[in-house]
């Protein structure tokens, strides 16, 4: 008897090319972990490209990536970056950020992304710079606007 598997083509999601928002880098990553949920539209999934990534901090992506992962574009190319997806859930917010209490930056990750469906919504390039961070349009100002009240950012309207 033969088996044939069919491989799942999953969609590739584009990168944010052109954000609504540009958003300073907050000073408390924790805090910033624990409100992200609140930004987010419900649904969405967090993305963590890494490449010097804590152990702890793998297992704890690892069991909660989803099953069926969308392909993203990916920032590091050397030396190759470790990529996770975690549903955006209070509950695994409140997880990383316990993580980050523990852990430097560069163990949590060095890029960070987020996602709805097949649209990349948020993107944060190079974490560990305090770099700004860039938002969709999706995210309205008024959340956004609270998010940073919160975190001490500061943001502007791009374009």
């Amino acid at each position: 008897m033969l088996w044939r598997w069919k491989k799942r083509v999953l969609p590739e999601i584009p990168p944010l090319h052109n954000p609504e928002w540009e958003v300073s880098a907050p000073a408390d990553m924790v805090a910033f972990m624990k409100h992200l949920s609140g930004l987010l539209p419900e649904g969405s999934v967090l993305v963590l490209e890494a490449t010097s990534i804590a152990r702890d901090v793998k297992s704890f992506l690892e069991a909660h990536q989803p099953a069926n992962r969308p392909t993203l574009h990916v920032e590091t190319t050397w030396p190759k970056s470790k990529v996770f997806h975690v549903p955006v859930t209070q509950m695994n917010m409140n997880m990383l950020a316990e993580l980050v209490e523990n852990h430097a930056l560069p163990e949590i990750c060095d890029h960070l992304k987020a996602y709805k469906g097949v649209r990349e919504i948020l993107a944060w390039y190079d974490v560990c710079c305090d770099d700004p961070w860039f938002v969709d349009a999706c995210i309205g100002e008024a959340p956004l606007r609270s998010f940073c009240e919160t975190l001490g950012c500061t943001y502007k309207k791009l374009g």
